[in-house]
């Protein structure tokens, strides 16, 4: 059986991205600058072949939901004999969905006449939705 990739829908993309940055000192010779910058991302499948679902191993393609949707089996514990994961044998798979991406960057520039010296931490954070 062969496998290929075709763009066969629609999706929607939505977000935000907010940037603000100050000189908190600014004269002839150097500046000091501080920056902060927030971004969501939400997307959503419009339209698919026939308006049907595409299940796709554990991820699940259906119209009016993220593209990042996806089917797992239902955690049940840790083994107390070995310590290892225990699911669910018999239960439906649950549905869960990563359905936002915010990210958030702070940055502090310094600079002088010869030499520029910056500081960026960038942080990003997926939310998960469960639906049991």
């Amino acid at each position: 059986m062969s496998q290929y990739f075709a763009n066969i829908g629609s999706v929607r993309n939505t977000g935000l991205e907010v940037a603000m940055d100050v000189d908190a000192i600014r004269t002839k010779d150097w500046k000091w600058n501080i920056g902060l910058n927030l971004t969501t991302i939400h997307n959503e499948i419009t339209k698919l072949p026939g308006g049907k679902d595409i299940l796709h191993g554990t991820q699940n393609y259906s119209e009016g939901h993220s593209v990042y949707e996806f089917y797992t089996y239902t955690y049940a514990g840790v083994d107390q004999m070995n310590g290892r994961a225990l699911y669910n044998a018999n239960s439906q798979l649950s549905e869960g969905t990563v359905n936002a991406l915010k990210a958030r960057g702070d940055y502090v520039t310094i600079n002088d006449k010869n030499y520029v010296l910056q500081h960026l931490v960038c942080r990003k954070r997926l939310e998960r939705k469960c639906i049991a």
